[in-house]
């Protein structure tokens, strides 16, 4: 409890900023680690159980992109997973946001696609002599990336009943040997509760695209990569992009 209460202090924080556009939603996983490789070393566990815990912020069409995209919601999303076997993959704990986009709204019912990327981590990695076997996770700080497809029941105006199918992937990019990573898909089922009751209240009055029609950008970065052997030399990769769009 100790370790969730930073987590639900700044929930509360976020919270007071939004009035009443904001839910809480708790969600349990049950799902299998994929063997998406032959390489995989470690015996995959029976099964692998997680816990969500969210805050999710759901958008009233103030902005042009908010109406034509259906009324997405922003969420910051806490997620546990016991991985199935405490002595090779231990646990993993993770934090990252996500954007839950509208696919079916219905006066009873909707279905969203969920994507969100962010950091985790694990408290077992790879070991040559502690633990060999481990060869999906190289480092204890991992990035964390999660797909679900999500339909949202909603019982009164204050409670929904929430059931999705998940994919959580785990992995370092390869800034540490060995990466091969774990992947995760699973079904889950839990509730969401409106602390303030349940409006459809929506904004209007931007209805037309907008009228400037191309853009650009350019971006550069750094990252590093771990090659050959565990333990070895990092090595910087530079990489940038420039673009237009229409």
């Amino acid at each position: 409890m100790k370790r969730l209460l930073p987590l639900l202090v700044l929930l509360g924080w976020i919270s007071s900023l939004t009035g009443q556009s904001w839910s809480l939603e708790t969600t349990i996983h049950r799902g299998r680690i994929l063997k998406h490789t032959p390489r995989i070393t470690y015996p995959i566990p029976a099964s692998s159980n997680g816990l969500t815990v969210e805050w999710l912020y759901q958008t009233d069409g103030n902005k042009d992109w908010q109406e034509h995209h259906g009324y997405p919601l922003f969420g910051l999303a806490f997620r546990y997973y016991h991985l199935g076997d405490a002595n090779i993959l231990g646990h993993a704990i993770g934090l990252y946001p996500n954007l839950h986009l509208t696919l079916v709204n219905q006066p009873r019912w909707s279905m969203h696609f969920t994507v969100g990327s962010g950091l985790a981590v694990l408290t077992r990695s790879f070991d040559r002599l502690d633990n060999p076997l481990n060869n999906a996770i190289g480092s204890s700080v991992n990035n964390i990336t999660a797909f679900a497809l999500r339909f949202n029941f909603r019982l009164n105006d204050r409670l929904s009943l929430v059931g999705q199918g998940s994919f959580t992937h785990f992995s370092n990019a390869a800034t540490s040997l060995p990466n091969l990573g774990i992947n995760i898909p699973a079904l889950a089922i839990g509730a969401r509760y409106y602390p303030q009751r349940y409006s459809e209240k929506r904004l209007s009055g931007h209805s037309k695209m907008p009228t400037r029609r191309w853009g650009g950008f350019a971006f550069s970065g750094i990252g590093f990569k771990e090659t050959a052997l565990p333990g070895g030399a990092k090595w910087p990769i530079y990489f940038s992009s420039v673009g237009v769009l229409y």
